[in-house]
């Protein structure tokens, strides 16, 4: 008799464990999944943030060479490159290494144009915001169907 009240207290021991345990082991493991997924979310919008860097970068230097202000073009020309040969780099740009690398490409015939004062450097920087576009997957803004003329262009309004 004592036998049988001891297996059955065993068994009354292991089916509350059970009870108790497995409710919490599904739930854990839902859990985990959910944070791994989450995890994924997160490295693809900091990959996708870093790219947004690198076109408020652009856009600096875009802006810099407008102005005609040639020599601190060059030095953020250097430091857009560089970001963007890193980004190039990193696991988490894959899909879109190939366009990184061929940003990086240009980098030598932007220099040279950059160093000549180079009016043509302004659609070389064109081009490749195009390309950074792309790789954050946006749409090209339409072409202008006329030319936006230069600030010293317009007539003063005196």
């Amino acid at each position: 008799m004592k036998t049988i009240i001891g297996v059955l207290a065993l068994a009354a021991i292991g089916v509350a464990y059970f009870v108790g345990y497995w409710p919490e082991r599904q739930s854990r493991l839902a859990t985990e999944t959910t944070l791994e997924a989450t995890r994924a979310n997160l490295e693809q919008a900091q990959a996708r943030n870093r790219l947004y860097g690198l076109q408020s970068k652009l856009i600096e230097l875009l802006t810099t060479v407008e102005a005609r202000n040639f020599g601190e073009a060059q030095g953020q020309s250097t430091v857009f490159f560089n970001e963007v040969r890193t980004e190039a780099g990193r696991p988490d740009q894959s899909q879109v290494r190939s366009i990184l690398e061929g940003i990086v490409a240009g980098r030598d015939t932007l220099t040279v144009a950059l160093t000549q004062n180079d009016p043509a450097t302004l659609d070389m920087l064109h081009a490749l915001m195009a390309r950074l576009r792309e790789a954050l997957g946006e749409t090209p803004p339409p072409a202008a169907t006329e030319p936006i003329p230069s600030p010293s262009a317009v007539p003063s309004p005196t």
